[in-house]
Formats: C-alpha cells, structure tokens, sequence
C-alpha cells in the first residue's frame, strides 16, 4: 500500500496550479459584474485602474494583476470563498467564514496593507504587508512585516502588531519571516501595541527562525505593560518559540519612573511555553529578564547576532549551528539549526522567483521499512512559468 504526501505547501508558495478555469481581463467598471458572474477557477487580471471595493461571494478564485503596472486596490471581501492572491496587491483584504462551504485565503508574493483572515485555513508567503490577523489555522512563511512603512495611504503606520492570532483548537506555523518596526514615542499609557507577535486563545502555534526587532516605546514615561514585545503569548501554552532572533524589544527610562512590569521585553509567556534557543540583543537587559509571565528560556545566545546587509549570517556569527539540536529541525544542508531567518528546512530561498522544478506530491512505498530497506518514491512535479 502507498502512503500519499501531499506537498501542498511548495505549490501554494510558488503560485503553481494544476488546473484552472478561464480567464477574465477585467477594469475598474467591470470588475465586480465579472467576478460575480465568473465561475470555480477562474482567473481574474486586472487592468490599471482604482478598485474601490471588489466582493467575492462563495467562490473559488484566483486574483492576478494584468501587465507589468499594478491596479490599485483598496478593499477585497471573501465570504465564504477559497480565494488565491497572487502576485497581487491591495490595500486591505478580508476573508469571513460562511455557514455554507469552507473557506481558504492562499497570497503569494504581494504587497498589502492589512490581511485579516477569518478563512479556515490561511497561507501567507512571500509577500510584505503591515498586518496580519488570522482567527483559524495558518502557514506564515517568507514575508516581511513592516510597521514603519505605509503601503497604501488608508493604512495608518505607529505602533501597532505584525501579526494577531486569536484562535482556538487551529494550528499555525510563522517560519523565516521578518517582523519590525512597530513602534512609538508615547508619554501616555498605551496597550496592546508595538508588538512583533501577539497570541490568544489555545491554538498550538510555532514560532521559528524569524527576525523580529525594533518593537518599543522610545519614550516610556506611561504603562506599558502590554505593549513593546516581540512575542506576547496571552494564554495559549502550547506555544514553541525557537531559533529566532530579537532585538531592540524595549521601552526607553523602563528602569526609572516607569510603571509596568509586564512590557518591553521580547517575549512575554506564561509557564509551559517553550523558549528554546533564541538569541538576544539590545533588549530589556541580556539577562532572564528578556522572558517575563512565567516561561523560562533556555539555550539563549546573548549578543550581537552579525548579520550581513540582506540579513544572512556573517560568518563569524554566533548564530550558526546554535539552533534547536533536534534533527527534526535542521537546516536544508543537513547541519544543525541556525539561528534566524535562513535557518531550517521549510524555507525556499529563493521562492519568490525560482523557475525550477518542484514536487506537488509524492507516493511513498511501503510507508514502513526495516534497516537496510528498500524504500521507492514516486514524485509528480511542475515547472513555475
């Protein structure tokens, strides 16, 4: 018997699809008549122009732009829709759950504003954007969250959170991304800002090898306990924090006249969560301080990570081969873990542009074999065009 594994992941990263519907080339007068009428896999381009408002409603669709010059799109809804973004961009996008068919929100190599996904599963990659919330399961891989850059005018900047989960009883994976600059120079009180990643409810999330920094409160004469975090794990235990790298996660004075005792430091979890070989630097002290709420951290790197200009590891870094030790978690070479973005094995270096073959799925057999065995895999693959 054959046991089929199903690499969705790679095709869905890569913008790769089996099968398609037509194709409809639609402008800023015709793109809602369009995408009503248009059916199950269907491609929709779009033609230059301002998109106020585009509505998906119980459909399975893929948004494109048309020619090298994007439209400018303000708001995309999906009720009820499995709805493929790619190489796309928009200023804000919702997907909403319907009590009529399962819903999925899959964005691939874009630029947005604010992503908030309601959808049953969600998969980000490859893309930068300001703002993610998720209420159900997700992959979040390869993107770039940037707090201090306005995408599009109606997005405001200052403060805020890179990504918001607040889910129950879901799965979700942030891999290899970048997550900074959210941050403020408030004298008043703030709350619930100025954070890399914010978690609530019980869902079972990963946290691995991503560079979040530059999360803080550059004044600091108000509270902020909930504020000016790389990681804050409100309830959620089944939480694993790995191989990531943090950085100026502070509030500014925090040592004198300041009143909270919860922010500005680069994580904040209650005990059970696993923090496990992360690297520290510039934050609230280089000492057990950088983990408040409970959880202890343990195979810490204290210091400066030497990044080169793109973010990868110089050599003489401190972060190479100081990832978690378990095999599960090895970088694409083989070798032990890295620290940061590039470490690991579910990151594709080169996914926002690569045009070599890659597998769609594989048929192993048998699923069980004994040491010196014989194992045949069988693959199907494409070739990104």
């Amino acid at each position: 018997m054959k046991h089929s594994i199903l690499t969705f992941f790679l095709s869905l990263i890569l913008g790769t699809s089996l099968t398609h519907g037509a194709t409809r080339v639609v402008t800023d007068s015709n793109a809602q008549t369009e995408i009503s009428a248009a059916a199950n896999g269907d491609i929709i381009r779009f033609m230059p122009g301002t998109y106020p408002k585009l509505s998906v409603i119980e459909k399975d669709l893929v948004f494109k732009h048309h020619g090298s010059v994007k439209a400018n799109v303000f708001e995309i809804e999906a009720n009820g829709s499995k709805l493929d973004l790619i190489d796309f961009s928009a200023a804000e996008v919702f997907a909403n759950k319907s009590p009529n068919r399962t819903s999925r929100l899959r964005v691939v190599r874009g630029k947005y504003g604010r992503i908030s996904s309601d959808a049953k599963n969600t998969v980000l990659a490859y893309s930068t954007l300001n703002y993610l919330k998720i209420n159900d399961s997700g992959i979040i891989t390869g993107n770039d969250f940037d707090g201090d850059t306005q995408f599009f005018s109606q997005v405001p900047v200052g403060g805020g959170i890179g990504i918001d989960i607040n889910s129950s009883n879901a799965v979700v994976i942030i891999n290899n991304n970048k997550i900074h600059d959210y941050y403020l120079s408030s004298s008043s009180t703030i709350s619930n800002t100025c954070i890399g990643i914010s978690i609530q409810g019980s869902a079972k999330v990963d946290i691995l090898n991503n560079l979040i920094w530059d999360c803080f409160d550059n004044a600091g004469f108000g509270n902020e306990n909930t504020s000016c975090i790389g990681v804050f794990a409100k309830s959620s235990i089944d939480v694993r924090i790995m191989a990531n790298i943090f950085w100026n996660c502070f509030v500014r004075n925090q040592s004198g006249g300041h009143s909270g005792t919860a922010g500005g430091v680069s994580i904040v979890a209650p005990i059970g969560v696993v923090i496990q070989n992360n690297l520290y630097w510039k934050n609230h002290g280089d000492s057990n301080t950088n983990i408040k709420g409970g959880a202890v951290r343990i195979g810490a790197v204290i210091g400066d990570p030497k990044l080169n200009a793109d973010h990868t590891l110089a050599s003489d870094s401190p972060c190479i081969d100081k990832g978690p030790p378990d095999p599960q978690y090895n970088d694409r070479d083989g070798s032990r873990n890295d620290i940061g973005m590039f470490g690991g094995h579910n990151f594709i270096p080169d996914g926002r542009t690569t045009n070599k073959p890659i597998v769609l799925g594989l048929d192993v057999a048998p699923i069980a074999v004994p040491i010196g065995g014989t194992v045949t895999i069988e693959s199907t693959g494409a070739t990104v065009k």
